[in-house]
Formats: structure tokens, sequence, C-alpha cells
């Protein structure tokens, strides 16, 4: 699936992926679950790939949902916003993209995009007149980094270094 930026999101968080094929060729509906701290460090531990996110926040539920292409979301739901909300919050999606950086680089070249160095090598690219998003990626790594704010924080976020490997 492809969608710009935010309608990506969205459309997870909506549930409304198609599939194209696979046994029975209908929609696929993630099933977002609040997941702890230390659930979404176990989780990363299972898994071949990382899994970025924003760091803790207090009080917040980490929603996490996972997608059969192997994207994966962790969305932060301030106190008494339950699970599965159609509401925007801030999100955090790693997800599959060969040679991620490359692509992420590519993207830099064209016209109006900004970028943002990154520790370790990493880079991010974003564009000014639209606030809310920005894609990351790091050397070596055959995954893409994608963070929405509707709070139009996120080159904030990233700059900061809040966006890290959970571990």
């Amino acid at each position: 699936m492809f969608a710009p930026g935010a309608q990506a999101v969205a459309l997870v968080q909506q549930g409304k992926l198609t599939s194209f094929g696979g046994p029975r060729g209908g929609v696929i509906e993630p099933k977002p679950k609040a997941a702890s701290p230390a659930a979404l460090k176990s989780l990363a531990g299972s898994l071949s790939h990382p899994i970025y996110w924003a760091g803790p926040k207090k009080g917040y539920t980490y929603e996490l949902n996972r997608n059969p292409n192997g994207s994966l979301y962790i969305r932060y739901l301030p106190p008494g916003v339950p699970v599965g909300s159609k509401k925007t919050y801030l999100s955090v999606a790693t997800y599959p993209f060969a040679a991620a950086l490359a692509g992420i680089q590519r993207v830099a070249k064209q016209k109006g995009q900004r970028t943002i160095k990154l520790a370790g090598g990493g880079l991010a690219v974003y564009n000014p007149k639209i606030p809310n998003d920005v894609h990351l990626a790091f050397p070596g790594s055959n995954y893409q980094v994608e963070i929405y704010d509707p709070a139009g924080k996120t080159r904030q976020i990233v700059a900061s270094g809040r966006i890290t490997v959970i571990r």
C-alpha cells in the first residue's frame, strides 16, 4: 500500500486496508490493542526487525497496530481515550521498505523537501507545507519510519532524538 503521509496513517487507524489477494482477498482489519512498554519491548525482542517509538509518555496508552505486511504502528492515546478511537494522535509507524535510507535520500532531492540529519547516519525528510508528517531511515535498514503528529510538532520530536528503537 502507498498513501502519502498522514493519509496512510489514517487508513490504518480506520481499518480500511484492502488485500489484493491472499486466502480470501477481503478486507484486512487491523485489530489495535493496548500495549505496555514491557509488552512492546517483548515484541521488539521477538521480531527480526526494529520497532521505533517516541519513548515513554506518562499516563498515555500505547496503541499497537500490526498488519500482515509487517507494518507496525504505535499510537499515543491521551488518558481516557479508548483503543480504537477514530481521532488522530501522535503515531510512529515502522514499515518494510527495501533500502529505506536510499529511498529517503531520493525524496530529499525533490523540490521543496527538507532534511534533518540524525544520529547514527540516519536522515529524516519532510515537506514544510505538511508539518504533521516526517519520514526517516537509518543506514543498512530495510525499514522506514513515519512520524505523524496532528499538533504539528513532528519535526521537533524527530530533531530532539526522541524517535528510537525499542530495546
